[in-house]
């Protein structure tokens, strides 16, 4: 309790809700408002995926498009994580990342895209962090 951080899940700020956020809060409020209104600044936003191998790519590209606007928008101090686990099989080597080079370029130092596979040839699941 010391740092005064709180996680909250299904955030809900500007209009989006995201998956999971880690807050700092303001103590003295915290006995006379909602948890919520007691938020002075948000540390990460967490954004996670997981699908089946028969889901199409769209629900990790929207949410890379919604941390992009976090980032642009509000969260230029704020450390962003996308989280993709995709049960579906990958070659290694096409293996690169969910973002493109424009994202990547937009995103450094702010943003940290961990994501996880299964590997064709090995038939065992890789966990790949890189951080921009």
């Amino acid at each position: 309790m010391n740092n005064n951080l709180r996680i909250f899940t299904e955030f809900h700020m500007e209009g989006q809700r995201v998956d999971l956020v880690i807050v700092e809060i303001n103590p003295d409020l915290i006995w006379k408002e909602s948890l919520e209104d007691c938020v002075i600044d948000i540390v990460a936003t967490i954004e996670m995926k997981f699908k089946g191998q028969g889901v199409n790519d769209s629900p990790f590209y929207k949410d890379i498009e919604k941390v992009i606007q976090y980032i642009n928008g509000w969260g230029v101090n704020t450390k962003h994580y996308l989280a993709f686990i995709q049960e579906k099989y990958f070659i290694k080597d096409e293996i690169t990342s969910w973002l493109s080079d424009e994202q990547i370029n937009s995103s450094k130092g702010k943003l940290v895209e961990l994501y996880s596979y299964w590997d064709n040839e090995t038939d065992e699941s890789e966990w790949i962090v890189k951080e921009y």
